[in-house]
């Protein structure tokens, strides 16, 4: 399921000539997300959040998923109040099928404790 922008919904109703009654141009922060089987064997949701650089899965879900992380690349990652905390490792090339669109994702895996706070 796919939701269309509030704002450009909004805008899409007005009447002509109808001014808008807000501001759209500030940074509207709604939820999103996504379906899509993963590494051929099962339809997973994900979270889509536009401000974040990488793809991340609780070390819970890698295992679900039998999903192998390399340990050796690791990554820093900053939360919300400050704290450093280091990921478990990085799972390489996954295939991530949407429709018959296929990603191939570089997923960095967490503990899940931590993941709570990004």
């Amino acid at each position: 399921m796919v939701v269309p922008d509030p704002y450009e919904t909004y805008l899409r109703g007005l009447k002509p000539g109808k001014t808008p009654r807000f501001d759209g141009r500030k940074r509207v922060a709604c939820l999103r997300s996504i379906n899509g089987l993963v590494d051929n064997k099962e339809d997973v949701e994900g979270i889509i959040d536009p401000g974040s650089q990488i793809i991340s899965m609780s070390e819970e879900v890698c295992h679900a998923l039998g999903l192998i992380y390399d340990p050796t690349i690791r990554l820093n990652m900053q939360s919300a109040n400050g704290e450093v905390d280091q990921s478990l490792g990085l799972v390489r090339n996954v295939p991530f099928q949407v429709s018959d669109i296929v990603l191939y994702l570089q997923i960095t895996s967490f503990d899940r404790l931590h993941m709570t706070s990004y």
